[in-house]
């Protein structure tokens, strides 16, 4: 997905795994807000693909919270 998303011209941010052909990718915390709003800042279109953990809704649901601020 990432790859069809790069040959069109998008740019993107990966984290907190490494994608090597992202231009900016960051490691950071899901759950801080302050880490998220930071991380989003210049985003139109987020694709959140957090990984499967007891906290994985409180994780989507911080970053939903930021996404419409």
């Amino acid at each position: 997905m990432l790859d069809r998303l790069l040959h069109h011209g998008h740019v993107l941010k990966c984290g907190p795994r490494r994608y090597p052909r992202a231009p900016t990718p960051w490691v950071g915390d899901l759950l801080d807000p302050t880490f998220l709003e930071k991380a989003l800042e210049g985003i139109d279109k987020v694709y959140l693909l957090n990984a499967v953990t007891p906290d994985e809704l409180t994780q989507a649901l911080i970053a939903y919270d930021q996404l419409r601020n």
